[in-house]
């Protein structure tokens, strides 16, 4: 009566690889790749087979499917997407840290 081993493994995975990248303890999380990946893990723990097919087996399978890309888009922000950097604003700063450390220099 217990969830199939194969994805519970998986995403025991998936939570235990997601939390040595940042370092954080277990039942805690840095970013919502570890919020989500640690509550699929409960539920997927909790989860008896009689419940999956009450619910439907096609439908818990889309579903668990949509968690795992919704983790994946998490995964994505948290690691690998850089924040847009206005290029222009980006040169005027570095030219005005450019002008006081002149400007300090000068100084002695």
């Amino acid at each position: 009566d217990e969830f199939p081993r194969s994805l519970k493994f998986c995403v025991d995975r998936l939570d235990a690889s997601l939390r040595a990248i940042s370092g954080v303890a277990p039942r805690r999380f840095s970013n919502d790749a570890e919020k989500y990946s640690g509550r699929l893990l409960a539920e997927l723990q909790f989860s008896s087979i009689d419940e999956v097919f009450e619910a439907g087996l096609h439908d818990y399978i889309d579903r668990i499917q949509t968690k795992l890309n919704q983790i994946g888009d998490e995964l994505f922000r948290a690691y690998i997407r850089q924040p847009f950097v206005n290029l222009e604003d980006e040169i005027l700063v570095q030219q005005e840290f450019q002008q006081q450390q002149q400007r300090r220099v000068c100084r002695f």
